[in-house]
């Protein structure tokens, strides 16, 4: 093993609280198997984070360290710079600061969002020359008023990255600088642990399409409810969503559109709510499908669950507009149906719903997709920039 480098990692997210928590945590223990001593600064678990799922163990050579988020009216006001929906702040400085003066760690790494985490990262950076990476979950933004000091963060981090080159391109118009992308991954060793189920088991009566993730306006969830109401076999379908809206009021009325939108169509649907990752995952495999709307609205878009699909060797139907990322990596893999309209998207619901040789087909393809996207896979990728940057350091 190469010689140990001290990591320091700063994350909002980190198990046991599992809502948006699976990049950073892949990534992190598989970092500990290259030669990194990680230390995560994260938030405590709240009532606005109650997900815990005991399959995701922080690996025992991890150090997490963390600090209780605040709510109150004063942090409500300034949430857009610290934080998440909700007005949760959390601002970990003084303790990262400690930190850093005993340990003296080689290397920062900041899992964005919260977007003011970087402000963290560069403070530190300016006081004790300690070099930071930056990695855009999704491409957020400071507000305007701290515009200039958004841009001397990132201009000054040693590498940004980010998930997509849809992303990569908005963070490059943004900043102006280098985006490196590291995709997404699948976490093989832990859905090795459900018995994948490919058996198709409802044909010929029966088609399950399962969805994991949020049922926000901007996922499409309700073009899933009416295309499944349109088909012929509308009565021999059954959809399964596993996901909620969070603490925005504005998803929740949508929430109980959808609600209501399923009633009125008379589509038999499941509205299962946010599950912690390990029991989600569990429910899609005993789905026979699945589907992915988020692209529709965001065209730059690969969620997270996608991979978690193809890691389950479940066929996806895609909503999505033409020419996306995400479309040409089912297309190119063969690992689902591309549909750009509501008509369309009930139209290979009825192929899936007739072919059972076709899922399995595509099954099989998802299976060899799945070893390529590996989590380990992707952590060789971020253990290479770091070490780049942590030589390249040292010899200044």
């Amino acid at each position: 093993m190469k010689k140990q480098h001290k990591l320091l990692v700063i994350a909002y997210h980190y198990p046991p609280i599992t809502v948006s928590v699976n990049r950073t945590y892949n990534l992190t223990r598989h970092l500990t198997k290259m030669g990194w001593e990680i230390t995560i600064f994260s938030a405590k678990r709240g009532k606005n984070m109650p997900f815990y799922d005991p399959v995701l163990k922080i690996h025992k050579e991890i150090k997490v360290i963390r600090k209780t988020a605040k709510e109150n009216l004063k942090t409500r006001i300034l949430n857009k710079l610290w934080i998440i929906p909700g007005g949760t702040v959390w601002n970990p400085y003084p303790e990262i600061e400690e930190y850093v003066k005993k340990e003296r760690p080689d290397l920062i790494y900041v899992s964005i969002r919260p977007a003011g985490s970087i402000f963290i990262a560069y403070k530190i950076y300016k006081k004790y020359g300690i070099p930071y990476v930056l990695d855009y979950r999704d491409p957020y933004r400071c507000p305007l008023i701290f515009k200039k000091l958004e841009k001397k963060a990132v201009d000054n981090a040693a590498a940004v990255i980010t998930v997509t080159s849809g992303f990569a391109e908005t963070l490059k118009r943004w900043f102006g600088r280098k985006i490196t992308v590291i995709e997404h991954g699948i976490a093989n060793d832990l859905i090795s642990k459900i018995k994948k189920d490919r058996t198709n088991r409802h044909f010929p009566q029966y088609l399950t399409i399962g969805y994991i993730g949020s049922t926000s306006q901007d996922y499409n969830i309700d073009k899933l409810i009416t295309a499944t109401s349109k088909s012929i076999y509308k009565n021999k379908i059954f959809v399964k969503l596993v996901g909620g809206v969070g603490l925005n009021p504005f998803s929740r009325i949508y929430y109980k559109k959808l609600r209501k939108l399923a009633q009125f169509k008379k589509v038999r649907c499941k509205f299962l709510k946010f599950k912690p990752y390990f029991e989600a995952l569990t429910i899609i495999n005993s789905c026979d499908i699945t589907f992915s709307g988020s692209a529709y609205s965001k065209p730059s878009a690969i969620a997270g669950k996608f991979y978690d699909y193809v890691g389950l060797e479940k066929p996806i139907l895609l909503l999505t507009k033409p020419g996306t990322e995400i479309e040409r990596k089912v297309r190119d893999n063969r690992i689902g149906l591309v549909a750009y309209t509501v008509d369309q998207l009930k139209e290979n619901i009825e192929k899936m719903r007739e072919n059972q040789k076709l899922i399995k087909e595509i099954s099989e393809n998802c299976k060899i997709l799945g070893k390529k996207y590996d989590w380990k896979n992707r952590a060789y990728e971020l253990n290479k920039l770091l070490r780049q940057i942590v030589d390249k350091t040292k010899k200044l």
